[in-house]
């Protein structure tokens, strides 16, 4: 079974989270800030993915309409990633470093869900692991 096209849209946002979040530390380096500020990103970063994967979540069972929120998310994330030449200080890094993970959130909580509706389900398992292996070579490539 040839890999689904929508892997690939994963593939290629994943790749752009990834090396951003390579980056993220030497921009706080190049602003003048510590590693405890790096750790403040992420902290407020993971605390707002949480919640957002909550609402999206809400959403996306509510409206059942999942490719939605796949587009906000990758439209989301190229109007954030957009705004990371505008940061001077740390406090605008934590803001943009929360905003994408808010945005990430959106396509996180339903690509399996997409998934699962479009296979039959003697399939999940296959197409689950196939399109992680997607993300993961993205991110160790990243890393």
């Amino acid at each position: 079974m040839r890999t689904r096209k929508w892997y690939w849209a994963f593939l290629v946002a994943n790749a752009a989270s990834g090396a951003t979040s390579l980056l993220l530390p030497l921009y706080v380096h190049f602003l003048g800030g510590s590693a405890r500020d790096v750790g403040a990103i992420a902290s407020v970063a993971s605390l707002i993915g949480v919640g957002a994967s909550l609402l999206w979540g809400r959403l996306s069972d509510k409206t059942r309409r999942r490719r939605v929120f796949v587009l906000v998310s990758f439209a989301g994330l190229a109007l954030v990633y957009g705004l990371f030449p505008l940061v001077r200080v740390i406090p605008q890094l934590v803001l943009v470093g929360a905003a994408a993970s808010f945005v990430w959130m959106a396509s996180a909580t339903v690509s399996v869900l997409i998934l699962m509706e479009s296979t039959p389900e003697a399939d999940w398992e296959r197409e689950i692991g196939r399109l992680n292996a997607c993300l993961l070579y993205t991110s160790d490539a990243a890393d």
